[in-house]
């Protein structure tokens, strides 16, 4: 993380250089400082031992950052704008209020896409003992906000995993999302999720064997019924809470795994994700069968 964090500071200090009124100045000196800070970071990773693609996807991250850094700024301003028109109804401001409309919306879709499309550097650093690449990351590609991607049982297989840091009421925590795309020609689509009250109160759900607490609902019942069961019908199956099983959703060809576990994904997790990967390709894979 070295060569993201440097880069971030050479970035932010170049600009500060640039806005700043004289590089004399204390505004000056502390860009300076920040930028020659970035740069001996920068030096620092690249002598690193870290793989390429993980220096790569640092680089990534970085401009994100820096581009949701930036998004905030600007969303920040936005709003200042707008409020002060409005609530302090100052006309002076109104030739800039179109603008600052349009820099919030711009701003609001940096935001989201400096944040959204991180990607996981530890993922990609296993990557390759799983026999999986980094994805191709990005709101234009197919592989959308997930980190890596392979082959699982056969099928073409990404994964995203989701950070949540521990906080005065919850635990440090994170989400795992393995998308398996399979043909599907049933056509089939099936969404299960905990069951809650609203589930409760909108209708009727299936009533699956070893699915107890669960919310099944799904247009082919007869294949479902078929395939579901088997599933977890061993006890060290992936879809048992001892793994973290949370959701599935399937549509068309993708079949979208979610699992939840407390505590932090590491490298460590080798025989973890292995085992999802095994359980969900082979499920996803099962409705290609009647």
């Amino acid at each position: 993380m070295s060569f993201a964090a440097g880069l971030i500071l050479v970035l932010v200090g170049t600009a500060g250089l640039l806005l700043a009124p004289s590089w004399n100045s204390d505004m000056g000196e502390i860009d300076l400082l920040i930028t020659a800070i970035g740069a001996l970071l920068l030096l620092y990773g690249s002598f690193s031992k870290s793989p390429a693609a993980v220096k790569k996807a640092e680089e990534r991250n970085a401009l994100r950052g820096l581009i949701a850094v930036v998004s905030f700024a600007m969303l920040t301003v936005g709003m200042l704008v707008v409020m002060i028109y409005f609530f302090g109804h100052i006309d002076d401001l109104r030739p800039y209020v179109p603008w600052a409309m349009a820099g919030l919306v711009l701003a609001a879709a940096g935001f989201y896409y400096g944040i959204a499309y991180q990607q996981d550097t530890d993922l990609v650093k296993l990557a390759p003992e799983i026999g999986f690449v980094p994805a191709d990351t990005g709101p234009g590609s197919p592989d959308g906000q997930y980190d890596i991607k392979g082959v699982a049982g056969g099928l073409p297989t990404l994964v995203n995993l989701e950070r949540y840091p521990s906080s005065r009421n919850a635990p440090a925590s994170f989400s795992l999302y393995i998308l398996c795309r399979t043909a599907n020609p049933y056509g089939v689509e099936l969404r299960i999720k905990p069951e809650g009250l609203a589930d409760k109160l909108s209708g009727p759900t299936l009533a699956v064997p070893r699915w107890d607490w669960y919310s099944v609902r799904a247009n082919n019942k007869e294949l479902v019924m078929k395939k579901l069961p088997p599933a977890r019908q061993s006890a060290d199956s992936s879809f048992s809470d001892k793994y973290g099983f949370l959701s599935l959703e399937a549509k068309g060809t993708d079949f979208v795994f979610n699992f939840r576990r407390e505590g932090y994904f590491s490298v460590d997790g080798k025989e973890y994700l292995l085992k999802l990967l095994a359980d969900c390709s082979a499920l996803a894979a099962s409705f290609n069968q009647g």
